[in-house]
């Protein structure tokens, strides 16, 4: 058989015996066309799809057709595997077997891809014979899938047939926390009380339960059965009887749990023991509460743990503040020779919701990437579904959340400076209402018994009066005094710390080596003609020794190819400064920095029973591993980010510094730490500071950025990509984007670019428009544009004109955008239309739809004192705006309001309130001095 890439052939044989018959588990098999019988006009497998790349065709030779039995033939033929996989199925969460009969040469691979958000579980992994077998594995499907599809690959040859996925049973490891059953509903026994809030407690034998929040009002925040104790541990057995694979896929999901999802992928967190303290009197608990007038220490001795009787002891203090709230601090002491304690859910709440009535006026504001609002989070959904979000990246990437209803509000705070890795369970249940844990990892996991462990920081439960914006203002007076603000504001910073030509851009622009030199030429040259007058620069893709894809291979992109040399030296006589991609965390195999470093494999990252992390997925992803960011990794790839600065890159874009997983310490070869804790969070911080030293050292001007908010990084970063924020998800409006993050740290952080996919640029390009206006307002710098994306895929005309107004209204209000604070919104006093926008999914024609006024707005204090206040008119029409400040923030009476941007744009003022005319799908910026 020839060819440059992999084929796939179709064979049709007569009955062949199977070795190792296994008997079928329960439930039916879901798989559609498990057999391969049905064909489709093609001859083809229906419901089955080869993988094709490049020229790959599927083709059913007859020759073997005689007995009548169809199974698929996957060769690989190229440099990559090969690949097939079903169509998608419908499925619900539990624990599936799922089994094939193969035969082939080489190796392959079994894996499940679940959807949504899309993850991929490795089910088997085997070296083939030449004569058939049945290979079976098992999967747990977690929480909030309800579709999948079954994988092959292989690294030569594989026949395979008669696949079937069977559910075995429920899901064991499920987002939500057991609810232990007890006799009749807790009842309160113990109350802590300060002048702006109560918290009630349940009596032992009830787990010491939050039974009621109650705010000064006596407006109350528990209105559903409260189904979880004061706290649950879940312990994970330090040993399992059966082997796993070496290598596991990671999922980059911010919403996953640790090591990205491999924790539980390949079936071990099946057998992990949840305890709440509910459960702890049936698990022969000793148990006493010491209430005083300001605190309530809750005690349990001697709980069970599987069959090792009194081996767990739990303290849980709640304790008034100074500032009136109720501070929560805890710790544990597991004697267990068996199971280690891997989480700490104190304290937990439920039953939250139902504030004001039906929960249609409760609004949850949680920062997920720069901040979502989601409305009624007591409905059954949040996010689709429980989330277990992690700290350290985009998935939580601040430490608080706030509930609230009509003005009256509750914070949940963790006060804790140096960014320890935790986790933050938020859970919806028409039942049992909103419910919010901490979540603390322990940094003792596989030290030997008996394990003690205290939680190194407090979380407290704050009343507040007002929305998001208080909540963020309550936040912000503790973080901006923390270290990642050590460097101070922007003004501050712009004194040297970052370079002035990074504050002076307009606009950020995406392109490739090829873009630039050959296929795109024509709409970049026609860019940079229609854009001259603003302060481009450009983020150059797909550079290096294999410039096919962006991201790999990594490090080793050097030498540079002729063409690198030809679009850098044209960059440079342009003018415009220059990034450069180049990964934070992946290690290639493959690579000669790999192969020279003998210690290379000891530096891998490794999960909680030893496993390597891989990127995972089919191709150049498995060659790709997760590197520790120790002392050699450290090494290796600042000596890659010099060779950028020297080779003309002015910035090193360090993919995956944020967002790309917290994980957990199980490297003792790196650190000599015994597990769990922010050993890799602290030394993947090191290494973002070591580059960009290194860096500088070469060129003073050279800055580093990282892609995705996370506070913790701030003051190591010159800027950070925050183009994921806007892709993550949105519903309506019931799940909408708010300025978390840069009501926080606006004067703090400097954000630039935002992506936009295909499905923006539908149509009249209206999710580019809303996107792009958003991202303005929000003060985020221009960028990433597609000159390709604008002159062929859209409306070039609407899509040209309205970004020259986006970087002009930039260029004119870069005091408040890049220098100034966030105010809190100005208040539209007229009634502005609602418009339905296509908002895109990624790179990809999937769109949501989101609901937004016609006329967005925001504000900010400058510096010099001067106040802002920006509006974006999103529809085709012009709108009549009545607008006016907050008062609190930015008293009319003294100051007087011009148009700054369009110039000379006629604004009235009648009292304190400003009236103006706004054109279509234009920015407007007033200035208030």
């Amino acid at each position: 058989m020839t060819g440059k890439t992999a084929k796939l052939f179709l064979f049709l044989l007569g009955s062949l015996g199977t070795a190792g018959g296994v008997a079928a588990p329960p439930g039916p098999n879901i798989l559609p066309n498990p057999d391969m019988e049905v064909v489709d006009a093609s001859g083809f497998p229906s419901r089955w799809k080869h993988y094709a790349k490049d020229r790959d065709v599927a083709s059913a030779p007859d020759s073997d057709a005689a007995s009548g039995r169809r199974f698929i033939r996957l060769v690989r033929d190229s440099k990559r595997e090969a690949f097939c996989r079903s169509d998608l199925f419908n499925l619900r969460p539990g624990r599936y077997r799922i089994s094939l009969r193969m035969r082939g040469a080489g190796k392959a691979a079994v894996t499940l891809s679940v959807y949504h958000p899309v993850r991929i579980l490795p089910v088997t992994a085997v070296q083939l014979a030449d004569r058939w077998q049945t290979i079976a594995g098992e999967v747990n499907v977690p929480p909030g899938v309800s579709q999948a599809s079954l994988g092959i690959s292989c690294s030569r040859t594989v026949d395979f047939d008669a696949a079937e996925v069977r559910l075995i049973g429920a899901l064991q490891n499920a987002a939500e926390r057991p609810r232990p059953a007890v006799s009749g509903p807790a009842k309160t026994k113990y109350r802590l009380t300060t002048p702006k809030l109560t918290v009630e407690f349940a009596d032992m034998e009830h787990g010491a339960a939050v039974t009621g929040i109650v705010n000064a009002d006596s407006r109350r925040f528990i209105n559903f059965p409260t189904g979880y104790g004061l706290w649950s541990i879940r312990l994970k057995r330090t040993q399992i009887d059966r082997r796993l694979p070496k290598i596991t896929a990671i999922a980059c999901d911010p919403e996953m749990d640790d090591s990205a999802g491999s924790i539980g992928r390949d079936g071990e967190m099946a057998d992990d023991i949840v305890i709440d303290s509910v459960q702890a009197a049936g698990l022969g608990a000793k148990f006493a509460a010491e209430p005083a007038a300001d605190r309530i220490v809750f005690r349990w001795r001697d709980i069970r743990v599987g069959d090792e009787s009194g081996a767990l002891d739990v303290t849980v203090t709640a304790a008034v503040t100074p500032e009136g709230g109720i501070r929560f601090d805890g710790g544990f002491v597991n004697r267990s020779t068996r199971r280690t304690v891997f989480y700490f859910n104190a304290p937990q709440i439920d039953g939250m919701g139902k504030i004001h009535g039906d929960g249609e006026e409760d609004f949850l504001a949680t920062p997920h990437y720069l901040g979502r609002l989601i409305r009624n989070p007591a409905s059954g959904q949040l996010f689709r579904s429980e989330r277990h979000f992690r700290s350290n990246n985009s998935g939580h990437s601040m430490h608080f959340d706030a509930l609230y209803s009509r003005g009256e509000g509750l914070l949940f705070a963790v006060w804790d400076p140096r960014q320890v890795s935790k986790r933050w369970d938020l859970g919806s249940s028409r039942r049992h209402g909103f419910s919010w844990s901490c979540v603390h990892l322990p940094d003792n996991m596989k030290c030997p018994p008996p394990q003690r462990w205290t939680v190194p920081y407090p979380v407290e439960l704050q009343a507040f009066s007002g929305d998001w914006y208080d909540a963020a203002q309550i936040y912000r007076e503790w973080a901006v005094k923390q270290d990642w603000c050590s460097r101070g504001t922007m003004t501050r910073r712009a004194a040297g710390d970052i370079p002035k030509w990074f504050l002076d851009v307009t606009m950020w622009l995406h392109v490739s080596v090829n873009d630039l030199l050959n296929g795109k030429k024509a709409e970049c040259d026609r860019y940079f003609r229609d854009f001259r007058d603003h302060k481009i620069a450009i983020w150059l893709t797909h550079w290096g020794v294999d410039n096919m894809r962006y991201d790999f291979p990594n490090p080793d992109r050097f030498p540079l190819t002729d063409n690198d040399v030809r679009a850098l030296k044209m960059i440079g006589e342009a003018g415009f400064p220059v990034s450069g991609y180049i990964q934070l965390t992946a290690w290639t195999r493959s690579m000669p920095s790999f192969k020279a470093n003998p210690g290379a494999e000891a530096n891998l990252l490794r999960n909680f029973y030893g496993q390597i992390l891989s990127w995972g997925g089919t191709g150049f992803r498995r060659d790709s591993m997760l590197a520790y960011p120790g002392q050699l990794w450290t090494g290796v790839l600042t000596s890659f980010t010099d060779r950028m600065v020297r080779s003309g890159f002015q910035v090193a874009y360090l993919d995956s510094g944020n967002h790309g997983g917290t994980h957990l310490n199980f490297t003792p070869e790196c650190t000599g730490s015994c597990g769990g804790g922010s050993a890799y969070v602290d030394g993947n911080r090191k290494l973002i500071q070591t580059i960009r030293e290194s860096g500088r050292r070469i060129n003073p001007d050279f800055c580093v950025t990282t892609e995705s908010f996370w506070e913790g990084n701030l003051h190591c970063l010159d800027a950070v990509l925050c183009v994921n924020s806007p892709s993550a998800y949105l519903e309506g409006d019931r799940v909408t984007a708010i300025p978390l993050a840069p009501a926080v740290y606006n004067d703090y952080a400097l954000l630039f670019a935002t992506h936009y996919g295909r499905g923006d640029l539908t149509g009249r390009a209206q999710g580019l428009i809303a996107k792009t206006a958003q991202a303005l307002l929000w003060g985020i710098m221009p960028g990433w544009e597609l000159p390709h994306a604008m002159y062929k895929f859209s409306d070039p005309e609407r899509v040209k004109r309205t970004s020259k107004q986006r970087m002009e209204a930039f260029d004119a209000g870069r005091k408040f955008f890049v220098y100034g604070r966030m105010l809190r919104p100005p208040v539209i006093k007229n009634q502005i239309p609602t418009l339905t926008i296509p908002w895109g999914i990624g790179w990809s024609k999937n769109v949501y739809e989101v609901k937004s006024p016609a006329v967005i707005a925001s504000a900010f204090r400058a510096p010099d004192g001067a106040v802002g206040i920006v509006l974006y008119n999103l529809d085709e029409r012009e709108h009549a705006v009545a607008v006016t400040p907050d008062d609190r923030e930015c008293p009319m009476e003294k100051r007087q309001f011009a148009a700054v941007y369009p110039a000379g744009h006629s604004v009235r003022r009648e009292g304190n309130v400003l009236h103006l005319q706004l054109p279509a799908q234009c920015p407007v910026i007033l200035e208030g001095r």
